[in-house]
């Protein structure tokens, strides 16, 4: 998560919303950008999405993990 600095610079981050068949099964983890400014979580636009996308990418890249991008969201494709 990138800092805030006393100026209010917004924290960017991300969620990440996960999907169960009706078997309980995880199927689709998804990464969606998001920064909290004016004291509320916001959907990550622009720059702060971009590097939102850019950071998972680089930490999971040591786990052998790569996400595939569908529109601003980062999609982990899981193996049956």
């Amino acid at each position: 998560m990138k800092s805030v600095s006393p100026g209010g610079t917004p924290i960017v981050g991300g969620v990440v919303a996960l999907s169960v068949t009706g078997e309980g099964t995880l199927s689709e983890p998804r990464l969606v950008p998001t920064e909290i400014r004016d004291y509320a979580v916001h959907e990550a636009r622009g720059d702060a999405a971009a590097w939102s996308r850019e950071r998972m990418r680089d930490l999971s890249a040591s786990f052998g993990t790569s996400f595939e991008r569908d529109g601003s969201h980062l999609v982990l494709e899981l193996d049956d």
